[in-house]
Formats: structure tokens, sequence, C-alpha cells
């Protein structure tokens, strides 16, 4: 195999990310590959003050770690638990230690299985430092809610989303995720580069349009309140749908969201189990975008005080509501909403004839254009992902989100001549602690 140490990647146009065929499509990829493309990421992007601060031989060291760690079990379960490398120069925002261990304990595969229990949640993980050609548990720290908080009015309620450093995530025997200015997975033997799923312009189109109606709804409020901050109100819906997924994801009981289009003529081939109208998170998201404000326009403290705990209410309200449709994916079937986000119903099970998708192909598609670039065998997948496909061909502009058991998230979206787009690789997160 080539090696990637001498080669200068080639860029992805569909992502902007270093393609990397000749590992992608080798037999096997394991921790040493996983090595190597991160080394070849640092001098494609040459910024060392945002890197992990460790050598080749102890990046090395430290992924053949938590790989061959990843791969024993302790009372028939396979350990899960991050490690994270500061970068060289100590960031404002910087995960603080829960627990420092003086003095530094030598890192060794048996003292990383003994403590993997202790950083087994998204709320912490192990620090390890490298000192003398040597790696070190240096402490435990917090990494919940690193990095910036939301801004107290804003629109923009993502919070956390990365610190400079190395981050390597365990999820189960073999799979090892990575995030350092970019994130990298290996699992099955290949290494992906994970892409936050509004890459898509397919849904970044669906929360502009969520933005403009809910501009339209709120269009009567009284021109003497206080100025709106700046910033584009689609990112309460790339937040509050981040959330949803996100929420999803954690769950490891998989789900499916569909999202269907608003020029349905007919009933969609879709029987819900359970009928529920109530949720509306546009309702919620209108509420809150009534509720944001310019700090920097309101002189009066005890205004500002006021105008701060509305805000916060009723993103709180908002979020609640999400949480709520999030659940619902834990119950059998999908879950069924208009592009509006009104909730119609969930254990939805998808019924679509054969005749009505006859010559219907699941494809690959450019995230930007939809320009198909290769065939995909929907065959393979399990039967939320070919339901789901059966579904946006038989309706075209449906938007369906399919979450497996291991936490994989894809998207479909269905064109008019019968082609499903599907996109893999992706993500969901608000926070540091999801993304890592």
């Amino acid at each position: 195999m080539p090696s990637a140490d001498k080669t200068e990647p080639a860029t992805d146009p569909s992502s902007g990310e270093p393609r990397l065929p000749h590992i992608e499509d080798s037999e096997y990829c394991g921790p040493d590959q996983l090595c190597r493309v991160l080394l070849m990421l640092r001098r494609w992007e040459k910024t060392p003050d945002l890197e992990g601060d460790l050598t080749e031989p102890g990046l090395r060291r430290l992924l053949d770690l938590a790989f061959q760690v990843s791969l024993t079990t302790e009372e028939g379960r396979h350990p899960h638990f991050r490690i994270y490398v500061p970068c060289r120069q100590q960031q404002v925002a910087a995960p603080r230690p829960v627990i420092r261990f003086e003095p530094k304990i030598p890192l060794s595969d048996q003292l990383l299985r003994r403590i993997a229990p202790s950083v087994s949640s998204r709320m912490h993980a192990l620090q390890v430092v490298e000192s003398q050609k040597r790696l070190f548990a240096d402490a435990i720290i917090g990494i919940a809610g690193s990095g910036a908080s939301a801004v107290t009015g804003s629109f923009d309620v993502s919070t956390g989303l990365g610190i400079p450093g190395l981050m390597v995530r365990v999820d189960g025997p073999g799979i090892l995720r990575v995030t350092e200015k970019g994130t990298w997975e290996l699992r099955a033997g290949r290494i992906q580069p994970v892409h936050h799923y509004a890459i898509l312009k397919v849904v970044r189109d669906w929360f502009q349009e969520l933005a403009q109606s809910f501009l339209e709804k709120t269009s009567a409020v009284s021109s003497t309140a206080v100025a709106k901050p700046e910033g584009d109100p689609a990112a309460i819906f790339d937040a509050t749908w981040s959330f949803i997924l996100s929420t999803a994801i954690g769950a490891h009981h998989g789900g499916a969201f569909v999202v269907l289009p608003t020029t349905i003529r007919t009933a969609p081939p879709v029987h819900v189990t359970y009928s529920a109208e109530r949720l509306d998170l546009m309702r919620g998201a209108v509420k809150f975008f009534e509720a944001c404000f310019d700090t920097e326009k309101v002189a009066d403290p005890r205004e500002a005080q006021m105008r701060a705990h509305d805000w916060e209410a009723a993103r709180a309200r908002m979020f609640s509501a999400a949480r709520g449709l999030a659940d619902l994916a834990n119950v059998d079937g999908c879950v069924v909403l208009d592009r509006g986000l009104r909730l119609t119903g969930f254990g939805g099970e998808i019924r679509v004839h054969e005749n009505d998708i006859a010559g219907a192909r699941c494809i690959a598609a450019h995230p930007q254009t939809l320009e198909e670039q290769e065939p995909i065998e929907i065959e393979r997948f399990g039967t939320r992902h070919r339901s789901a496909m059966r579904l946006c061909a038989a309706v075209p502009g449906t938007l369906a989100f399919v979450i497996s058991q291991d936490g994989d998230l894809r998207v479909f979206y269905g064109l008019p001549d019968r082609r499903v787009c599907m996109w893999r690789n992706l993500g969901a997160w608000m926070s540091a602690s999801e993304r890592w």
C-alpha cells in the first residue's frame, strides 16, 4: 500500500476535505493507517498550535493503545471512553481538570483498560500528555459544555462546537473517532471523514424555508420591541434539529424521521400507528424568536435581566419540545412530520407498492449540486434504510433521517425521476462532547 506520509491529498470538491483513496480503498485499515491520515492532514493544514501536543511516535502509540483496549472486554462489555490531548498553547475555554493525577501515571494498556469506565460518558475524558517520549495520564477533565457558550439573546444557540487539541473517542471494538480540526472515524476497517449533516444543501434549503415561514408569522411583532440581533434566523432550526438528531443518536436505539413535502396531492404511503398533532416545533421557534433581542440595545439593567429571563425560558421550552420529539424515535417505526415541523404522528409504517417505485435507484450524490456520483446497493442496508429509500422514491421531495443502533446517521432525499440520494458519514452535534 502506498505511504500516505509522502502524498499530498487531492481535495474532495464536495466537502473541502482531502481525499485518501489509497487508504479508504484498502481491504483493511487500523490505527496505523488512521495515524497516517492525521499526519497527512497536519502537513496539509499547517496549524500546529491547534493540534494535540504529540510527536509522531506519541500519536502512533496513543491510537494503538486506544485501538487495542477497544477490543478487550470487562464483564462481557467492550469499553467506551474518551482521551483528550491538549494543544501547545492553553486556551481560555479549554476543558478543566476534575481530578488531577499527582504524579502523572505512565499510560499503558492495563491502565487504560482499568480507568476507561471513569471516562465512559460524554461528560469526561482522560487527559494525556507526552513527556520525554512517553505518554502519561495527567487528569480527568470535564468536556460537557467546553468551548463557547450560547450568547444571551442570540438566534444561534449552538454551543461548544469544539476547541483546539486532539480527542480520541472509542465507541466499541475497533471503532475510533478522532477529532483534530476535522473529524475522522475508523470503523469496520475503513477510515471516513464525518461531516455535520447540515453540509447538505437540501437540509439548508429546508431550514431557510422554515426561517422565512416564521419571519412571516412574526412580522406583526411590535415595532417598539428591542431590535433583533444580527445573524441568520435559520440557525434556530439548525440548532433545534441538531439537538433532535443528536439526542436520538445518543439513545443508541436507532430510529427514523420522515419530513414529507407540502406538495403531496394524495395520502402518503405511511401508516401512522400513533397520531399526535399537538407538538408543533414551529410554534416554539416563533416564541423563541420573539424573545431574541440585541443586548447592546437594552440600556436598563432591570429590563435586560427580564429579557434574558424570557429568552432562557423560551429557549428551554423549545428544546423541551425538541427532546420530546427525539424520544418518539425510540418507538418502532418512523416519526412523521411536514416541512413546517408539525408532527403528524409516530410509529409509522412505510407501505410502498412495487409498481409505484419501478425503476427506482439509490445513488450517492454531491451534497451541493445533487449530481450523481455512484450507485448505492440499498439491499446491503437494513429495513429502516430500505423503507426510507422506497418512500423517497414514491414521494419526491421527501427528506428522511435514518439512525442506526450504532449511531450512524444517513440522510435520504427523493428526486422527481425516482432517483433517491443517500448521504453517509454524517454526524449531528450541538456541543463538543457530542461531536467528540
